[in-house]
């Protein structure tokens, strides 16, 4: 849905102005600050909200197959 797609392209650029304290990053993403601090993502919007979301969907994944 290009609406969709055009909210969040402009929130990601938004975010992407400023920069995030990791230990904000600490306080609500604990699982990126940890992937961040072992170097395998950036701080940057786009690889945080990626990160989170594959790991929501790799817990859903693990799920359906022990089910």
């Amino acid at each position: 849905m290009p609406e969709v797609e055009a909210a969040v392209h402009r929130l990601l650029t938004d975010l992407s102005a400023q920069s995030i304290p990791p230990t904000l990053v600490s306080q609500y993403l604990p699982a990126q600050y940890a992937a961040w601090r072992d170097g395998a993502i950036a701080l940057a919007p786009a690889d945080l909200v990626r990160h989170r979301v594959t790991a929501v969907l790799d817990r859903y994944g693990r799920a359906t197959l022990d089910g």
